[in-house]
């Protein structure tokens, strides 16, 4: 069983590979017949991530688009050092703005986003000046977006067709990986700068340059990428595929608590839900509903607390967690179960292309079936796949709570327990 987020903290590596990394190993899990996809959801949009490869014709498009609202920026300074009025000048950039072509190819005939907004605040009488569109922005703040598209995507003619690809971190910050801990994190907290901006230009270019579906598939989180490739297994979904979904009942009514962001998306000057957060999760929610049936999607409600989502200071929260964890198990006994007496399974992993790969994994599994006839109880450890295996202590202690559990004995770990003491808790 994969964890895909254990042990991960802020998702910053220096070549950008996490997503390909998980789609990677959820692929290998599908081809080996661990067909098994649980995925876990709250009311928080996925953090963004930006894309490791962009195709030329999207990328230049991107970058045209903000070249023409510099050149529109630079038409509307020439018009005020004319002297022009104040209405003159709206009019003048309104008409820019409605003539730009954005669209990187000749099909894609659909009105933007930006012609939309400025076409509705004309038929208003608003002021076109006080739209939010990115005719707001000043010359060298489009000249500061073209300058991060260039400094982190470069062009790879190696490949056919060419494309954009992401920069690693390295190569602006070199100070990523060094052996100073304050120039490390001075490294680190720059590129979360640049990673933040750049997000903003394709989260806010990407829709007016590409058509819906183009633009959607640019812009997906990581989650979305592994939900989807989570769903693309042989046979029915509702075999293999599971949902659990937590809803905390009061959490609109709590926004002003201290750990509130970190189970919704709270609008960063406003104390108040980010709408266009809340939509896209609300998408997403909705992607999940119409490809799984609701047999297997779990919903889970449960009330904010004064410290939080605490179960150690809550008893409705500790039964909350509890009820999860046991409807989690039983999907995971059955769904095990059902793999390890698949008759075509022991087939499916001997054959020549897997036969080196697989053979950890059928010696496992052959050790399994042996200890059931046994009535004997199995432990199993990945040593340096998780976090969690990162010392000896932490181990030992995780061996000892399962076999605990496994045989229905209370035992309590301190933080600092001693290796020696662990040792023999063990034995």
């Amino acid at each position: 069983m994969l964890d895909l987020r254990w042990g991960i903290k802020d998702g910053i590596t220096n070549d950008h590979h996490v997503a390909s990394l998980h789609i990677k190993t959820l692929r290998k899990c599908q081809e080996l017949g661990f067909q098994t996809f649980v995925v876990f959801i709250g009311q928080k949009h996925d953090d963004p991530c930006l894309p490791e490869i962009i195709s030329k014709e999207h990328f230049e498009a991107i970058k045209d688009t903000i070249e023409c609202m510099k050149l529109s920026m630079q038409k509307t300074s020439q018009i005020l050092s004319g002297g022009l009025q104040t209405d003159e000048i709206h009019g003048k950039i309104h008409q820019d703005v409605l003539s730009l072509d954005l669209s990187p190819s000749k099909e894609h005939k659909a009105k933007s986003p930006i012609k939309e907004e400025y076409e509705a605040d004309s038929s208003n009488g608003q002021d076109a000046a006080a739209a939010s569109s990115p005719t707001e922005k000043t010359e060298a703040e489009y000249e500061e977006e073209l300058q991060l598209l260039n400094q982190w995507y470069c062009l790879d003619e190696n490949c056919i067709p060419a494309n954009y690809r992401l920069q690693p971190i390295r190569a602006v910050y070199s100070n990523i990986f060094s052996k100073d801990p304050t120039r490390r994190q001075r490294a680190k907290n720059k590129w979360l700068i640049s990673f933040q901006k750049l997000c903003k230009i394709f989260q806010e270019y990407v829709p007016v340059v590409l058509d819906q579906e183009a633009a959607a598939t640019l812009l997906k989180t990581v989650l979305q990428q592994e939900v989807d490739q989570g769903f693309q297994i042989q046979g029915s979904r509702e075999d293999h595929c599971h949902c659990f979904k937590r809803n905390i009942t009061d959490l609109q009514c709590n926004l002003s608590r201290s750990q509130a962001f970190k189970y919704i998306d709270i609008h960063p000057q406003k104390l108040q839900i980010d709408e266009r957060k809340q939509e896209a999760h609300q998408a997403f929610v909705e992607s999940i509903h119409s490809r799984l049936r609701h047999t297997n999607i779990y919903t889970k409600n449960v009330g904010w607390g004064r410290d939080g989502i605490s179960p150690v200071s809550n008893r409705a929260h500790a039964y909350y967690l509890e009820c999860l964890c046991n409807d989690f198990q039983k999907i995971v006994i059955n769904q095990f179960n059902r793999m390890s007496s698949s008759k075509d399974l022991r087939e499916r992993l001997r054959t020549r292309r897997q036969i080196l790969e697989t053979h950890n994994d059928e010696e496992i599994l052959e050790h399994i079936q042996y200890c059931q006839t046994l009535s004997l109880r199995v432990v199993i450890r990945f040593i340096g796949l998780t976090g969690e295996s990162r010392n000896i202590r932490l181990i030992l202690s995780s061996l000892c709570y399962q076999i605990a559990d496994i045989y229905h004995v209370s035992v309590t770990l301190f933080k600092f327990f001693p290796k020696s003491q662990l040792v023999n808790k063990v034995v």
